[in-house]
């Protein structure tokens, strides 16, 4: 092994386990913070396949016109050949039947063509997998064109992966560390290819070493979901109506172009200028417009009313918001003019690089516009080619997102009302800037395919696109996490009357897809992981249903102590003090002994909630933090007890034809655990949250109340559930008898066979 090889070595394994300790290190790394995670490499590899191979389909179909799946299968075949570097003269001629060399040239320039990016980019794990497709089915192409001595051409696969990264790979991520991880990350997958000069000593062959590739405007730091201008939340289209700014954009946007066509460094560092000089004019024209709007609020002239007051103090907020904005674009200009004032600028590219990171690219919340940032594949595209990644899973009411974010995704995204997890923002911005037939692959949870609060993404997915591919990851993907995962391909074109959709039961630890293989209809809203009996059962038991979410006045969790204030709980009753529990403090039926009381100052809590939910006459209480294979630990409360928020507090509508001990007894019972573990946890006996929204879609037989039939299933459910309150916590041997008779009559109020009793026991 030569010396510069050994270097290349270390380095690489030096590297792999920074990237793994701060990937993992949950103390060095905010990505689990904001809901974001390691992907295994199995997985990357597997999904950055596929990307590569729907794309290149595609552009085979559309040469050929073969019919796409025929496209499909030669292009497999070619990815999923052996590395043409270690291919024999027989295996040679097996390569070169897939494809003609007309149609090895296609594909070739397909790939140099394809411009691929993560829009939640992270430590580079996509890009990079990528890079090491793309660059291996190049190899593959080259040997069919030019035959098997090409590869071997000095400094091949460096060349090869320096084109792929100069021209294909794009990536945003709104950690700072994150971006410069994923470049370090690309630059060594370069550098360890590089093949010194054999013919110069190793002092002078290391100096031939080329400098790496400038990804700064390939691999930004940004907000993928939120445009910005100086931490400004900007609409493009919006801005765009007004001449001026439209003049702006379209004059960065042929800078841009311009941009990546130089050669000479001088001028490419004037563009650089001229394009930065141009993003801080805009943003300033950004700050007349807000300024013109501000002048128009109308205040009272006879007094200040509460309202005006409101009014007053929120406009010179803005207004000193916006004079410490237009400070910081000035001081942008001004070393912006300065930098472009130098005679000899040939040295200071790493000055126009600190300029750019320091205004545009510091603080919470950096400049970053798609189709300005990146205007070269939208001019060239009409938009990427592929978008692949794993997109963090964060839910709207999480503390991780600005409730300004909030509002702002109301107003720009179709599923950005409600209760809102940021992979769906992430499908919807991803569809919006994929080129015409391209294909989108991400790693999202699988409640994706069900849960009602999605139903906006998946009307949109599933009326304006075509799914091509499902494979369940199951649950325990990513470490401590309990939510079920699945990789999803779609593809940007509207789907076609015939389509299906492909699904897969899991993929092997090596990536590859397992044998197992279905076909869905595209108007799905199902549990993939769920075996074929346990799907049957779930319709069987949601027939001629009602949701729970119908029958509740509340289903809300308790009160949110922020902070650390153990003075509002103590263990010693108090004058004026509530029965205050936690969700330890509740099993089946039953709440378990507590000794706790809250001092319930609505000022001092975060989340007090109203006093009519904690002091209802009679209520369920349900433990948010549950596992096994009976999820639902549900108690019956008719003594007022406030609680944590680890509790969800239940409260029927006052014309709710059920009693409350009814429904006691149905979700304690065998049959909704099970309908709650199969259809919400993925089957996970792991510790999981019990959230609203999925209590809320749990099916209740709908009775009529005056068919003597039903009322008789409902009182023998109430008065078993009654039967059990009676015989008290500790009857283990009589709650057995009386949890048997509750889970018969429940199989029989939902109508199941002996058959499919057994399927949901496992026995």
């Amino acid at each position: 092994m030569s010396k510069w090889q050994l270097i290349q070595r270390c380095w690489g394994k030096i590297f792999e386990s920074l990237i793994l300790q701060l990937e993992e290190d949950p103390e060095s790394d905010l990505r689990r913070l904001t809901g974001s995670y390691y992907t295994p490499r199995a997985i990357v590899h597997f999904m950055c396949q596929r990307a590569l191979k729907e794309f290149l389909a595609t552009q085979l179909d559309a040469q050929t016109s073969e019919g796409r799946s025929n496209a499909v299968r030669r292009v497999s075949r070619l990815v999923d050949f052996l590395p043409a570097q270690h291919i024999d003269e027989s295996q040679y001629k097996n390569l070169c039947n897939l494809l003609s060399i007309a149609e090895a040239k296609l594909l070739r320039g397909s790939i140099f063509a394809a411009r691929v990016c993560d829009p939640a980019v992270g430590s580079g794990a996509f890009p990079v997998g990528m890079l090491h497709e793309m660059v291996a089915t190049v190899a593959k192409l080259d040997a069919i064109i030019d035959g098997l001595p090409t590869l071997a051409t000095h400094n091949y696969d460096y060349e090869l992966k320096k084109k792929v990264i100069d021209s294909c790979l794009y990536g945003v991520d709104f950690q700072e560390q994150a971006v410069r991880l994923c470049e370090l990350r690309l630059w060594l997958s370069l550098v360890v290819d590089y093949e010194l000069d054999p013919k110069k000593a190793f002092q002078q062959a290391i100096k031939g070493v080329p400098a790496l590739p400038n990804l700064s405007y390939r691999i930004v730091r940004g907000d993928s979901l939120l445009e910005r201008l100086f931490g400004y939340v900007v609409q493009l289209d919006a801005l765009s109506n007004n001449t001026k700014t439209r003049t702006l954009i379209q004059s960065m946007q042929a800078d841009k172009q311009k941009y990546f066509g130089e050669g000479r460094r001088d001028k490419k560092r004037k563009l650089e200028l001229a394009i930065l000089s141009k993003q801080a004019e805009l943003a300033e024209h950004l700050v007349e417009v807000k300024e013109h709007s501000l002048l128009q609020t109308n205040l009272s002239l006879f007094g200040e009313s509460t309202k005006d007051r409101k009014l007053r103090e929120q406009r010179e907020q803005e207004e000193q918001d916006l004079a410490k904005l237009r400070g910081r674009i000035h001081a942008a200009k001004v070393a912006l003019e300065k930098l472009s004032q130098q005679k000899n600028p040939s040295g200071d590219s790493d000055s126009l690089d600190q300029v750019r990171r320091r205004f545009f690219q510091s603080g919470e919340a950096p400049t970053f516009l798609w189709h300005v940032d990146f205007a070269e594949v939208f001019a060239d595209n009409a938009g990427f080619d592929i978008l692949i990644g794993n997109p963090p899973y964060l839910f709207g009411g999480n503390v991780g997102i600005a409730q300004e974010d909030k509002a702002a995704f109301r107003r720009f995204y179709r599923c950005g009302s409600g209760k809102v997890n940021l992979f769906t923002l992430f499908i919807e911005r991803g569809l919006s800037i994929l080129a015409h037939h391209r294909p989108l692959i991400y790693i999202v949870p699988n409640t994706l395919l069900r849960v009602t609060s999605y139903d906006a993404i998946r009307e949109l997915v599933l009326t304006k696109h075509t799914i091509s591919m499902i494979v369940d990851l199951g649950a325990g993907m990513f470490d401590d996490v309990t939510m079920s995962t699945i990789v999803i391909a779609i593809d940007s074109d509207a789907p076609t009357t015939d389509h299906q959709i492909e699904f897969r039961t899991s993929l092997t630890e090596e990536g590859r897809l397992t044998a197992q293989r279905n076909y869905l209809a595209p108007g799905f809203v199902i549990n993939t992981s769920a075996s074929a009996d346990d799907l049957l059962l779930i319709r069987v038991v949601e027939k001629s249903c009602v949701r729970l979410g119908d029958l509740c006045d509340e289903l809300i969790f308790g009160v949110v102590i922020s902070g650390n204030r153990d003075d509002l709980v103590a263990e010693t009753p108090r004058r004026g003090w509530k029965p205050f529990l936690e969700g330890r403090d509740i099993e089946r039926y039953f709440i378990r002994p507590s000794q706790k009381y809250l001092h319930y100052v609505p000022d001092e809590i975060h989340r007090p909630r109203t006093p009519r939910i904690f002091e209802a006459p009679e209520k369920l209480l349900i433990q948010r933090i549950t596992g096994g294979a009976r999820p639902l630990a549900v108690a019956y409360d008719d003594e007022q007890h406030y609680n944590k928020e680890s509790i969800n507090n239940l409260l029927l509508k006052a014309e709710c034809p059920y009693d409350i001990k009814y429904v006691l007894a149905l979700l304690n019972s065998t049959l909704l655990s099970w309908y709650y573990r199969t259809s919400f946890t993925n089957g996970s006996t792991l510790t999981v949250n019990l959230s609203k929204e999925y209590l809320s879609q749990l099916p209740f037989p709908s009775l009529d109340m005056t068919s003597v039939t039903d009322k008789q299933h409902h009182d023998e459910l109430v008065k078993l559930a009654e039967e059990m309150l009676r015989a008290g916590a500790k009857s283990t041997q009589q709650r057995e008898r009386i949890d048997a008779q509750i889970d018969q009559s429940v199989y029989r109020l939902y109508g199941l066979s002996p058959t499919e009793i057994l399927v949901v026991e496992k026995r």
